[in-house]
């Protein structure tokens, strides 16, 4: 489209070279739109203004796109690209067909792509600056049986929960979770690839294993160790129970919360009980105990001491956590040299705290940010 000063306007379009002409008034200028539709149906728009009456190239910069087909008997549910940062895009999905459009480019991407059979296709796609298409073929899927069973009794494990993650893929992107029946087992069809499998059931100690799924072996047998427990109560400083408060257990290394643990709430008198804790340190670790430094968290409470504990296999442990109220204000002022006021972003975090020196002084649920 062209459109001149006198608002007099043309239309034209271009030839197998991407050229195109048109006989206007000399000696002016106009305003030039340039559009087309990409293979994947998407529009593309470009505008020049105040463009002078002789040649005239107008660039379509766009990032590229790409395009994912599947061929054979199945349709893709779901296409997602990841980057080294954890950045994703989510494909717009039509039957055979994702289509990921102005892809940033200069990047190496993880993909992962989802079938309506429960198939799982796993690619690395390299971006620069063209448009890119990729084809797949349906992968088969096969029955695949996974049992979980106490290592002690040898015997299944009805309700343990199982998560099957890729490799290098956060579990945001693909996490299928699945759950054992009466006599411990799970049956379905899988993708012939490398899983990571995270089994947890209640009272046993979290375990992950990694499992390369093929045609000599479509079923796994995973056996679990019951865990430690921790029973307790939290409490304020009158010595009354306090309900509705988060207990963690933390890695004293940085006080985060400690994975395959997951956090209990106190019930009205302030009662709970953590089970299923692993008292020995993770594989990747020097062999030994685990330690843990457990956390009574609530709005407007804070815990003042902090220990660290360790546990024995099937051990059961008590413990009381005191919590004490958060009543004093802090109040102050920012200033230049001058003592001009000045808008400041501020940060303020506990320094000390009492218990054991193996534990860090700066704990993860007492952080404050204000303006």
């Amino acid at each position: 489209s062209i459109i001149g000063d006198a608002r007099e306007s043309w239309r034209t379009t271009t030839d197998s070279g991407g050229r195109f002409s048109v006989s206007v008034p000399a000696l002016t200028s106009y305003d030039i739109e340039a559009r087309f539709t990409n293979y994947g149906g998407t529009e593309k728009r470009r505008q020049v203004t105040r463009a002078p009456s002789d040649d005239i190239l107008i660039l379509f910069k766009d990032s590229p796109d790409i395009k994912l087909m599947l061929e054979g008997n199945d349709s893709i549910k779901r296409a997602v690209l990841e980057a080294n940062d954890q950045r994703t895009l989510e494909g717009i999905v039509r039957g055979n067909e994702a289509l990921f459009e102005d892809v940033p480019e200069k990047t190496l991407y993880n993909m992962v792509l989802t079938t309506r059979n429960n198939a799982v296709i796993k690619d690395q796609i390299p971006v620069f600056d063209k448009d890119i298409e990729r084809k797949y073929i349906a992968p088969q899927t096969m029955p695949a049986k996974i049992r979980v069973s106490d290592a002690g009794e040898k015997k299944g494990i009805a309700g343990a929960e199982i998560t099957l993650t890729l490799p290098d893929i956060d579990q945001k992107i693909f996490a299928e979770r699945v759950t054992t029946n009466l006599d411990g087992v799970w049956q379905g069809q899988l993708t012939l690839t490398h899983y990571m499998m995270q089994i947890c059931a209640e009272g046993y100690a979290m375990k992950e294993v990694n499992v390369a799924l093929d045609r000599r072996q479509g079923e796994v047998t995973i056996f679990l160790e019951r865990g430690a427990m921790l029973k307790g109560k939290v409490i304020d400083q009158q010595n009354q129970g306090v309900a509705g408060a988060e207990v963690y257990l933390l890695d004293p290394l940085g006080l985060s919360p400690y994975k395959g643990v997951k956090p209990v709430t106190t019930n009205a008198v302030g009662e709970f009980a953590v089970k299923g804790i692993d008292h020995n340190r993770p594989p990747l670790w020097e062999a030994g105990p685990q330690a843990y430094v457990p956390v009574a968290v609530k709005e407007r409470y804070m815990q003042e001491s902090l220990d660290t504990m360790i546990f024995k296999q099937n051990e059961k442990k008590e413990i009381v956590l005191e919590l004490a109220r958060t009543t004093e204000q802090l109040e102050g002022r920012v200033t230049d040299n001058n003592n001009n006021p000045l808008r400041a972003w501020l940060e303020v975090a506990l320094v000390n705290l009492r218990g054991s020196s193996n534990v860090s002084n700066a704990p993860f649920w007492k952080k404050y940010s204000f303006e």
